[in-house]
């Protein structure tokens, strides 16, 4: 692991045991659509082909865009999550649009994203309303100065997820905010 900031947090995981992929997985224009889910579905099903490693339930810990991405692939395959750890996610997939990343959420959905066609399948943030997590036990950092996912967006998510702890901590959309991470604290939700 080349970031430091990440590899703190990845490599604490790594030495409790975990077997775990750390990949990219469909790279910086997935933003939640099909492309990520079948992503993680590959990666789940290669890494469970793995001799010595088990099957059944996973651990999903995913920053920012893969943070997204987890939790969408968690809505749809619950009884395949263990439980779910977010650093730093993106939820609101039509804030970022008109903010900040309209050409590339567009272009990872075939050319216009809107809530209204997939929201209910694609967007955190309005999936939440129907709670498609429900039994999952989800721990989810964000920074109180995120300005590329604004924390009372990150918070609405949490309230509405009964299984979910919001854990803020100082910092924005950045690798020193996933560096603020107690290692120990994931852990233990982890193992619980």
């Amino acid at each position: 692991m080349k970031i430091p900031s990440r590899a703190r947090l990845i490599n604490a995981i790594a030495d409790a045991g975990y077997t775990m992929v750390s990949a990219d997985l469909g790279g910086v224009e997935t933003w939640g659509n099909d492309t990520a889910v079948g992503r993680i579905t590959e990666a789940k099903t290669f890494l469970q082909s793995q001799p010595s490693v088990l099957a059944g339930p996973v651990i999903l810990v995913g920053q920012s865009m893969g943070a997204m991405n987890s939790l969408v692939w968690a809505a749809r395959f619950p009884a395949s999550v263990k439980c779910i750890v977010c650093a730093i996610p993106v939820v609101n997939l039509s804030d970022l649009r008109e903010r900040l990343f309209k050409a590339s959420i567009d272009g990872a959905y075939g050319g216009t994203y809107s809530d209204a066609a997939f929201g209910s399948q694609h967007s955190p943030y309005v999936m939440a309303a129907s709670n498609p997590w429900s039994g999952i036990p989800i721990q989810i950092w964000y920074g109180d100065s995120d300005m590329v996912s604004p924390p009372a967006f990150v918070a609405s998510l949490g309230r509405q997820t009964p299984s979910a702890e919001l854990r803020l901590v100082r910092g924005g959309h950045a690798e020193s905010t996933v560096e603020a991470i107690p290692p120990d604290q994931v852990l233990a939700f982890m193992a619980r």
